[in-house]
């Protein structure tokens, strides 16, 4: 898109409606996804296809990809402190993910907007929406469970920030946000 705007999902899910299925994957650029067999999107459709109600479904997170604060100001010593925090995201709900090897889904937990399977009933309803938290009430809201499954785990790779892109601008992130 030639400007990165809140409202760009909506236009692209919009435009390719028509040539869509059951499901819908939005995937961001900044994720890589596990191996596994079978592969990832068979697993989350299994966990969906069997839970109807489930309307958004994330996965589990790579915990090991979080910096330690401690480790973050070693690597980091000049850095200011709520830059240095915003790096390792260290306020991120997901720092306190359940661990919950062995079952199909955590719920309620509000999955990350950054890899999801959602049903294109479930957006039909509420719009393609950017923002998890924005995206997971209005499915609540439209009769949707929400919830994530550590069946396939990603790893984010803006946790990695600190090493390969220190100079992020999270105050310029946190404009973006404010606008949806």
């Amino acid at each position: 898109m030639p400007e990165n705007i809140p409202e760009n999902q909506q236009v692209i899910y919009t435009q390719h409606r028509a040539d869509m299925g059951t499901y819908m994957a939005l995937v961001d650029a900044d994720v890589t996804v596990d191996d596994g067999q079978p592969d990832w999107l068979s697993r989350m459709l299994n966990v969906m296809q069997v839970r109807p109600a489930l309307g958004l479904l994330g996965t589990a997170v790579d915990l090991s990809d979080f910096i330690p604060p401690a480790q973050a100001r070693q690597i980091a010593p000049g850095m200011p402190e709520d830059v240095l925090m915003s790096l390792i995201k260290a306020n991120s709900p997901e720092r306190a993910q359940p661990d919950a090897h062995g079952a199909d889904i955590i719920n309620p937990y509000k999955p990350a907007g950054r890899l999801l399977l959602a049903r294109t009933e479930t957006l039909d309803k509420t719009g393609a929406l950017i923002g998890n938290k924005k995206l997971c009430e209005a499915v609540n809201n439209a009769g949707y469970d929400v919830g994530i499954t550590p069946k396939v785990e990603h790893r984010h790779l803006s946790l990695l920030n600190l090493f390969d892109y220190p100079e992020y601008d999270y105050g310029q992130l946190q404009r973006y946000l404010g606008k949806i």
